[in-house]
């Protein structure tokens, strides 16, 4: 809410009004993206403890209250509803419980990378507004994702045909959560059940997948990649994956090992080039 003054809200409360679930996302320097958020999808029918939620947006509205965020305020263009969202503070509270459903049903976990090791840590999360508003979620995901500062960067991970829809993954990859716990994860958090294809073909986890893959190129890159991972080198072990990957999607189906496999390797070569190592939390101190 703080980015902007009380006012901005006020004078465009018409943007705030209802929620546009099929709007593009494309936002302008003016709302710095709150109008994306605002038309994202908050599960609101099914999201569960709604009163404590909505006793949440009245604390945060007194919090802000108490620093004067809403001193001088001029309520005129409230006009514009014609219901109680024309007192100003049933508007922001509103306005607050609606962002803050956003928030719960649309967040990202942000990470680290430790230089020199493959360890990732969580230091918080945050809302990517316009990828959250365009990605629907599959459990055998076709992209990865890298943080720099504040801009979370999708990379494919896999060949994407032409007319598939490029996903991410909320929660649960099929290779390492059984089919019933992510079914479970998907309605808890994000309120939907996944007819991904392998979900409804129930694919088998990782170490039941087939892994056999006779090709000498292969097994060159493959031995190829432990030196140059040996010797650090991860922008030319990225090379070496981006022909790794392109020989089991020219030569393979899924579901397979490698594909889990050389993913996760790729996108390991991603974050020891670009990932964040800025905001690494301070170390404690017992």
């Amino acid at each position: 809410m703080t980015m902007k003054p009380a006012q901005f809200y006020v004078d465009k409360c018409q943007t705030f009004d209802k929620p546009n679930t099929e709007r593009l996302p494309a936002t302008s320097i003016e709302f710095c993206g709150l109008d994306i958020l605002f038309n994202q999808v908050t599960h609101l029918d099914t999201t569960e403890d709604q009163l404590v939620k909505i006793y949440q947006s009245i604390f945060m509205y007194q919090c802000l209250e108490s620093t004067n965020f809403f001193a001088d305020l001029q309520p005129r263009a409230l006009e514009h509803f014609k219901d109680d969202r024309k007192e100003p503070q049933v508007f922001f509270i509103r306005l607050m419980f609606h962002f803050l459903l956003n928030i719960l049903s649309n967040n990202h976990s942000i990470t680290y990378s430790t230089p020199g090791t493959f360890k990732r840590g969580k230091y918080g999360s945050a809302i990517f507004s316009a990828v959250g508003a365009l990605l629907n979620h599959s459990c055998a995901t076709n992209t990865g994702t890298v943080v720099q500062r504040d801009v979370q960067i999708t990379v494919a991970t896999k060949r994407i045909q032409v007319g598939e829809e490029i996903c991410h993954i909320y929660q649960g990859h099929f290779a390492d959560t059984p089919l019933e716990e992510r079914n479970k994860l998907m309605e808890k958090f994000f309120h939907f059940k996944c007819t991904c294809q392998a979900c409804e073909e129930n694919w088998p986890m990782y170490d039941d997948l087939e892994d056999e893959f006779e090709n000498e190129e292969y097994e060159s890159l493959t031995a190829e990649l432990q030196n140059v991972f040996d010797a650090a080198d991860y922008q030319k072990a990225l090379k070496v994956m981006h022909k790794k990957l392109k020989l089991i999607c020219d030569n393979l189906q899924e579901p397979h090992k490698l594909f889990i496999k050389d993913r996760a390797a790729y996108l390991e070569c991603l974050w020891q080039c670009y990932g964040n190592l800025l905001y690494q939390p301070k170390r404690k101190f017992l």
